[in-house]
């Protein structure tokens, strides 16, 4: 992982045609789990009717959405990846009283320090594609819980990959093929939906 300035990152987005507007658009593909979570509070469960489950079924969900992005980056051909808060231009992390989140929050803080960053920097991490995939389920469990707001960036697929409060994925690509190839790896998994 090495540290990779604002305008190095503005660079490689205009690079890879990825532009603004992106992010201001609706995703190109939205991939979620059925149960309806919003952070660790699922709104409603149709199997059990459980508002208020515990902190095992927010695990056990995400760790089904995180099988899927590892399948997703795994079998992608790329070399680089980028973690950024790209739009907009600082990280963005939110600290809680509550305890999972607090791990979570010490999670990236503790990258952050390793890198010899502030919380607070617009610049961003570039990672190798396996560096990520070690990285990938602290990434996932930041955007879940509503603690983090980064993106991922993988410029040679011209893809951006955002982790979201509500346990789920929004994929930022003009590729039509990419979109249907996630939905059908998406489909394979019991739970997750897509749209």
């Amino acid at each position: 992982m090495k540290v990779t300035e604002k305008e190095i990152l503005i660079g490689v987005l205009k690079e890879a045609g990825i532009r603004d507007e992106y992010l201001t658009q609706p995703c190109s593909l939205d991939v979620y789990h059925s149960n309806n979570w919003d952070r660790f509070v699922m709104h409603w469960d149709e199997v059990t009717k459980n508002e208020m489950p515990s902190y095992i079924d927010f695990f056990f969900d995400g760790f089904k959405m995180i099988e899927l992005l590892k399948q997703i980056i795994g079998e992608y051909a790329f070399d680089d990846c980028y973690l950024s808060c790209i739009f907009p231009q600082k990280y963005k992390l939110k600290k809680s009283d509550d305890a999972i989140c607090q791990d979570i929050y010490s999670e990236f803080q503790m990258l952050m320090k390793s890198l010899g960053l502030k919380i607070s920097t617009n610049k961003a991490i570039k990672m190798k594609k396996e560096e990520f995939i070690d990285w990938c389920d602290r990434y996932s469990f930041g955007g879940f819980s509503g603690i983090s707001d980064y993106f991922i960036l993988i410029p040679e697929k011209r893809l951006i990959i955002k982790a979201h409060h509500h346990m789920n994925y929004l994929f930022y690509t003009k590729d039509v093929d990419l979109i249907e190839d996630i939905k059908e790896k998406a489909r394979k998994i019991k739970e997750i939906c897509f749209c």
